[in-house]
């Protein structure tokens, strides 16, 4: 139990420290195609401001073929929103991860790689027509 939360808070000091250099990188574990991710501050995806806590990532299979990530909280219990992704990156790395966009006080889901796949987001429209 002291091992997980000193992985959960490292975890959220790599996302903190991460979050300084835009975009901002954190890593996860990926078991079974999910990405568990502890946010210490509000991160906005879509017209969705997810408040600080944990959350859960994972794929959506989607039958438009449009990528589309479920993003779940108290510990994957609760559908919190669902976004579809603008574009799908490959690599031959199987890393997981997130990069945000920091743009003044506020973050944004930029890409979320999850065992090797990319999704990419768009920003808000409000945040492009700034």
């Amino acid at each position: 139990m002291k091992i997980r939360n000193i992985t959960f808070a490292a975890s959220a000091l790599i996302l903190g420290l991460g979050a300084v250099l835009a975009p901002s990188k954190i890593k996860a574990q990926s078991p079974n195609e999910t990405l568990n991710v502890n946010l210490p501050y509000s991160v906005t995806i879509g017209n969705k401001i997810l408040q600080p806590g944990s959350y859960t990532i994972q794929e959506l299979e989607s039958p438009v073929g449009s990528p589309v990530l479920q993003i779940f909280g108290d510990n994957g219990m609760k559908l919190e929103t669902s976004a579809m992704a603008v574009s799908r990156l490959e690599s031959t790395q199987a890393d997981t991860r997130v990069t945000l966009h920091h743009i003044g006080s506020n973050y944004y889901f930029d890409k979320i790689w999850i065992g090797g796949n990319g999704f990419q987001f768009p920003l808000p429209k409000d945040v492009n027509d700034r």
